[in-house]
């Protein structure tokens, strides 16, 4: 056999045919019978000479036709041995060339050689084959029995993950929802903080004015206080002047009473006197009239003034109690003014604060409608993840169907291996490395 361009195997041309050979072996004793009876015939020998050469001859031809049978039929019988040996899957036979023959026993020894070499390697290679894929099918079936497990596994958590991924779908909407309610809320607290800003700042105002109006009532008060010190000293004053008075008028009495006496003396007098003392009677009993008279005034005077002088003695109480007054409204005064200024000031921290909260509250609505989209985005993107669970634990189930699938295969390649090892039993093979 002969490899072509082409990297194929090509028959050997027979250098020499058995067809040839036969012929040779046949015709040979042929010609040289036919040309010795021939020469024998022109030459006159006995005819009895010329049957033994042709007997001769012929022997010679019969043994050379033996000798080429035997040449021929030796090797197709160990041929026929070889490929009986080969029919009953003997591949672990020696097929022995001998002669170098280069005829068609020759060729068909050759082919039969090579055909041996062939089967044997292929049969190896195909037990080697099986083998591996006995094992390969035992790999696979550990493989797809883990896969299968992991498989189940993985349902299982694709499954557990689309149920918290419904959940957390569920727990976005349930939190856009609580989101718009803040939301709400935000707004009501901004509405409420910009009403207390501007309660706030009214307040400030109201709290100026009514700082303002306290200095006004401080130095409203400072003039009152002035003008009751001045109505004290005039009480003051009028008490003494009335102190004055009683003592003026007692003083009067007193002189009223002595002139009462002077006059009753005097009227004693003239009465003694007689007629020249009429003129002094009747002057001391004008006297005495007047004096009678100005005891009468001088007690009505008194009266009033004792009257002047308890009222002015009140009016001293009242102001003393005024006073006081006036000093503890201007000591209340002072401590609301102080209140008042730490109100102002409490209320331009609450103004501060209130603006704070005003701010962090507008950066709260900021930040909440920024949520609300972030949360909508989450949620458009958890509708698209359960989608996708669903996908993906429906793909899982498929490629669990798949690889059931695989492994029914597997095990029916593995059915189809045994039944090839079983077959490749038939064959005795010697393991090629």
């Amino acid at each position: 056999m002969v490899k072509s361009k082409k990297g194929t195997l090509q028959p050997k041309r027979v250098k020499k045919s058995i067809r040839g050979q036969i012929l040779a072996t046949a015709l040979c004793p042929l010609l040289m019978m036919s040309t010795l009876v021939s020469i024998l015939s022109l030459r006159g020998v006995d005819d009895m000479i010329v049957a033994y050469v042709i007997a001769i001859i012929l022997g010679v031809g019969v043994v050379q036709l033996l000798y080429v049978a035997r040449s021929i039929v030796k090797p197709l019988r160990k041929i026929e041995e070889y490929i009986w040996s080969l029919s009953e899957g003997q591949l672990d036979i020696k097929i022995e060339r001998k002669g170098g023959r280069q005829d068609e026993i020759g060729l068909m020894m050759e082919s039969l050689i090579v055909l041996h070499h062939k089967l044997k390697s292929s049969m190896n290679d195909i037990k080697k084959v099986s083998n591996q894929l006995v094992d390969t099918n035992d790999i696979l079936s550990v493989s797809l029995t883990q896969a299968n497990t992991d498989s189940e596994q993985i349902k299982r958590i694709v499954q557990e993950s689309t149920e918290d991924t419904k959940k957390q779908d569920d727990n976005i909407n349930m939190a856009s929802e609580h989101i718009g309610e803040i939301g709400i809320m935000v707004g009501d607290v901004l509405e409420s903080v910009n009403h207390l800003m501007y309660t706030s700042e009214k307040m400030k105002i109201a709290g100026s004015q009514s700082v303002n109006m306290m200095l006004q009532l401080d130095e409203s008060n400072v003039r009152t206080n002035e003008s009751i010190e001045q109505i004290n000293k005039q009480v003051h004053l009028t008490h003494k002047a009335t102190v004055s008075i009683t003592e003026v008028l007692q003083l009067i009495t007193n002189i009223s009473k002595q002139t009462s006496l002077l006059a009753l003396n005097a009227g004693i007098e003239a009465a003694r006197a007689g007629e020249h003392g009429a003129g002094f009677s009747v002057v001391a009993e004008e006297i005495n009239k007047l004096a009678g008279q100005s005891n009468s005034s001088t007690q009505e005077i008194y009266e009033i003034v004792s009257n002047l002088l308890e009222e002015s003695e009140k009016m001293l109480a009242i102001m003393g109690t005024v006073l006081v007054d006036v000093a503890k409204q201007r000591e209340k005064l002072e401590q609301t003014k102080e209140h008042m200024a730490t109100v102002n000031i409490g209320i331009e921290d609450s103004l501060s604060e209130v603006s704070d909260i005003n701010d962090k509250t507008e950066k709260c609505n900021i930040l909440k409608n920024q949520i609300i989209g972030n949360i909508e985005v989450l949620r458009h993107l958890s509708e698209k993840n359960v989608v996708n669970m669903d996908g993906i634990q429906e793909s899982v189930i498929v490629v669990g169907e798949k690889m059931q699938y695989v492994k029914d295969i597997g095990n029916h390649l593995s059915d189809y291996a045994d039944i090839l090892n079983e077959q490749l039993r038939f064959f005795k093979l010697d393991i090629m490395e």
